[in-house]
């Protein structure tokens, strides 16, 4: 295994933006389809495992613009593991070993990279291809890395220039892990519908409950932005919001007692408001950023607090069309 590289510092999703930075700086001269997987290790600790295909010279490329991205902020240490193959831009004669690469605090220069043999031989290798040797003292350490002791990673594939974009791939563990949150929270959601109508009889106890499914499950749609970007999950929460919806005109055409409730519609039509007014900002965000937005802190940008302070206000005006009626 190799082509590792190890990041102490920073925040994760500024980690994942200067991922995805350089995977769009450099979408014309990778390869199409290498993966990447983006680790989160603990608070201030990640892990990015690069395709075994990447070459060495790439290899160095994404290492140093780990350490210095543009437009963000951080500091961090960044060490990576490689093996030399051809073509390299490590000296000929050292193809076939396996070198720590690195970067000093005391480096300068910003475009090369540092590494170390087995044997404690430290060399510098700048991007013009040339290799010197280094007086810093670097000790090689053997690489450690299980994947199975990490939760399942966000998955980058470079892409070609043509595309023009870099997404964000679900790998099959995040895939599992949002078909089980989807599965256990519209099970929930379908349990509180028929804990409501035991209450049917109480006005007071039946509407806190419906109020509670319909807020509940808009704040869900929210909290859980990844899984909206999963075209599955989109549709099946979209049935779900029309099923509440269904659900809230049958309520009000059975019984007089709900017919005239003051706001009503607006409870059951929520998750559905925000969805319609979710997927255009979503798809307009993507086409302009490249990338999906983020709602959760750190933000990565400012451009992301305004798009949900636009998706909250879309969620408003469109509320505004449902006709209410009032007591």
């Amino acid at each position: 295994m190799n082509n590792i590289i190890f990041i102490e510092g920073g925040a994760y999703t500024d980690i994942k933006k200067a991922l995805g930075q350089w995977l769009d700086a450099s979408a014309d001269t990778l390869t199409a389809g290498l993966f990447f997987e983006l680790y989160k290790n603990e608070r201030g600790k990640h892990i990015v495992k690069a395709d075994d295909k990447l070459e060495n010279e790439q290899f160095n490329y994404l290492l140093n613009y780990l350490k210095y991205p543009e437009d963000i902020e951080y500091k961090i240490e960044v060490t990576g593991f490689t093996k030399i193959s051809k073509p390299t831009i490590f000296p000929i004669e050292r193809i076939g070993e396996e070198i720590l690469v690195f970067i000093p605090e005391s480096d300068d220069e910003y475009d090369n990279v540092y590494w170390v043999t087995k044997d404690g031989q430290v060399f510098k290798t700048d991007f013009g291809g040339k290799t010197f040797e280094s007086g810093i003292s670097k000790i090689y350490e053997e690489l450690e890395f299980n994947s199975e002791k990490f939760p399942p990673p966000e998955i980058f594939c470079s892409k070609r220039i043509e595309d023009n974009t870099i997404d964000t791939i679900e790998s099959e563990g995040n895939k599992e892990t949002i078909g089980k949150r989807f599965r256990i929270i519209s099970i929930l959601i379908g349990a509180l519908i028929f804990f409501s109508l035991i209450f049917y009889k109480n006005p007071s106890v039946f509407l806190d409950i419906n109020k509670a499914i319909g807020f509940g499950t808009a704040a869900w749609f929210f909290a859980d932005y990844r899984m909206l970007s999963v075209n599955k999950y989109f549709n099946l929460s979209l049935l779900i919001a029309i099923g509440i919806v269904f659900y809230g005109y049958l309520v009000r055409q059975t019984d007089p007692i709900y017919k005239f409730v003051g706001n009503l519609e607006w409870t059951f039509s929520i998750p559905l408001i925000f969805l319609i007014a979710q997927k255009p900002l979503r798809i307009g965000f993507k086409l302009i950023m490249k990338r999906e937005p983020v709602l959760e802190k750190p933000l990565p940008s400012f451009v992301d607090f305004i798009y949900i302070v636009l998706l909250f206000v879309s969620v408003f005006f469109i509320s505004q069309l449902i006709p209410r009626t009032v007591i």
